[in-house]
């Protein structure tokens, strides 16, 4: 019984560990589309000291 109980708080954990890298890969690819705008635009300057892009 405790094993199951184990087993469900690693899923959990694996499932929020998920979660939380595919949130973190949208707001990186939000913010290199977001950078890329800035790219074409008259605040590249502000842009490019902040990210790799």
């Amino acid at each position: 019984m405790a094993q199951t109980e184990l087993d469900k708080a690693r899923t959990r954990q694996e499932v929020t560990a998920h979660q939380i890298e595919q949130v973190r890969a949208r707001i990186a690819d939000n913010w290199m589309h977001k950078c890329h705008e800035l790219r074409t635009s008259s605040l590249f300057g502000v842009c490019a000291p902040l990210a790799n892009c």
